[in-house]
């Protein structure tokens, strides 16, 4: 802060990051759930058809950070839910709780993915995601403008 002062550089105040602890979900309604992590305002992901909540990450007591998700797996059959956008930590979260095999290439954020959302998942899947920064996104995108496609 001195040296910034030195230089007249107006020093900018650093945001804190929120960290939210999950109470356990597990035995829950789905409806109960969500309703819990409503009002902690929380992002859910749900994996499964089912009505009853049988596995969560993070698990309880463990701390999440502001705009991470909450992953809730039902007890009815498993699919795969659009991951475009999404961090490699999110990703993760879906590989354990649907016990995949994950292959990851790149850095940054999910563009691409092998299954398709909506696939119903089976123990031992092969989950490929390519994840890329975010400003070589928007990087392509003004490329593609700037020579008409």
């Amino acid at each position: 802060k001195n040296s910034l002062n030195y230089l007249t550089i107006q020093p900018t105040e650093q945001e804190t990051t929120k960290i939210i602890e999950i109470p356990d979900l597990t035995g829950l309604s789905l409806q109960e759930g969500n309703d819990q992590l409503s009002k902690l305002g929380v992002e859910t992901v749900i994996l499964g058809k089912g009505t009853k909540i049988v596995k969560q990450l993070p698990e309880k007591g463990q701390a999440l950070l502001e705009g991470e998700k909450v992953v809730i797996q039902t007890d009815g059959e498993v699919t795969l839910p659009d991951l475009t956008n999404w961090s490699l930590r999110d990703v993760m979260k879906i590989a354990s709780l649907a016990k995949l095999e994950l292959n990851i290439s790149g850095n940054g954020y999910v563009r691409k993915q092998n299954l398709q959302a909506g696939t119903v998942l089976k123990e031992g899947d092969y989950l490929v995601v390519h994840l890329q920064p975010p400003d070589e996104k928007e990087e392509k995108i003004e490329e593609d403008v700037v020579k008409g496609g």
